[in-house]
C-alpha cells in the first residue's frame, strides 16, 4: 500500500511540477514577448527619429540651395545695377562741371562706389572674372589724377586694385595679379 500511495503522491508531484514548469514557460514566453514588443517599438520609434531628422537636413539643404541660388542671381544682376547707377551719379557729377570742377565728394564716390559694392558681390559666388571686370570698372572710372587727389577716392581704388589682385590670383593668374 505504501507503494502505491508513493507512486500517487510522485505522480501528483510530477503534475505539479509539470504544471508549474508550463505556467514557468508561459510567464517566460509572455515576457519575452512583451521584450520583443517594446524591443521593438524602440527601434521604429529610432526609425521614425533618424527619417526625420533625415528630412530636416534635406529641407535644410534645399534652404540653402534657394539662398545660393538667390546670392548668384543676384551677384549676376550686380554689374547691370552698378552700370546703371554709376551712370547717374556720372550725369549728376556732370551737371556740376565734371570730376575736375566738382567738389562734392559723395557725388565722386556714388560714381564709382557701385562697381566695388558689384565687385565683392561677385566674389561671394565665385564669379571671379565678373568681379574683376566690375574692379576694373572702377578702376578705369577713378584713374582720372585729379580724383586720386581726394584720400578717400585713393583708398576706393586701392581696395579695388587688391580685390582685382586677389579675383587675378582665384583665376589662376599670378603674374597678372602682380602687375595689378
Amino acid at each position: 500500500m505504501m507503494r502505491r500511495v508513493d507512486k500517487a503522491v510522485a505522480s501528483v508531484v510530477e503534475d505539479v511540477a509539470n504544471s508549474l514548469l508550463k505556467e514557468a514557460m508561459e510567464y517566460a514566453d509572455a515576457v519575452l514577448v512583451e521584450e520583443l514588443a517594446a524591443a521593438r517599438q524602440a527601434e521604429v520609434e529610432r526609425f521614425a527619429a533618424a527619417e526625420a531628422e533625415r528630412e530636416r537636413v534635406i529641407a535644410e539643404a534645399e534652404r540653402r540651395r534657394a539662398r545660393e541660388a538667390q546670392r548668384a542671381a543676384d551677384a549676376a544682376k550686380a554689374p547691370a545695377r552698378a552700370e546703371t547707377a554709376s551712370s547717374a551719379a556720372a550725369r549728376e557729377l556732370d551737371a556740376h562741371g565734371g570730376a575736375g570742377m566738382c567738389w562734392n565728394l559723395r557725388a565722386i564716390l556714388a560714381v564709382l562706389t557701385p562697381f566695388k559694392d558689384a565687385g565683392g558681390k561677385c566674389f561671394q559666388v565665385g564669379d571671379h572674372l565678373s568681379a574683376l571686370c566690375a574692379y576694373r570698372a572702377a578702376i578705369e572710372r577713378g584713374s582720372a589724377p585729379e580724383l586720386r587727389a581726394w584720400p578717400p577716392v585713393e583708398s576706393l581704388l586701392l581696395a579695388c586694385h587688391a580685390n582685382a589682385a586677389l579675383c587675378l590670383l582665384r583665376l589662376d593668374r599670378p603674374s597678372d595679379a602682380v602687375a595689378e
